[in-house]
């Protein structure tokens, strides 16, 4: 299951043995998870109050997805706007 259909990102495994196949070597892999913060975008305190009422509706595995795909959408909204001195 993923946000956008046929958007499913690869194994890690699958990427590994393609990149080495053009002589690419991997120098990072991060796993976010871990990493997530509360984030202050009213959009993600608004999908975190309501959890109950999503997971009631689609689930918690398709909740989950969507709840980190909108966390990290806002995240890289605010840094961008920082990076250009807007507020």
């Amino acid at each position: 299951m993923q946000v956008f259909p046929d958007g499913e990102i690869p194994h890690l495994w699958r990427v590994v043995l393609e990149m080495a196949g053009q002589h690419l070597e991997i120098l990072d892999v991060k796993n976010f998870c871990p990493t997530l913060r509360p984030n202050p975008h009213p959009r993600v305190r608004r999908l975190e109050e309501h959890k109950e009422e999503a997971v009631a509706m689609i689930g918690e595995k398709r909740y989950r997805i969507w709840a980190i795909y909108v966390w990290r959408r806002y995240q890289h909204v605010d840094r961008s706007y920082r990076e250009a001195g807007v507020s």
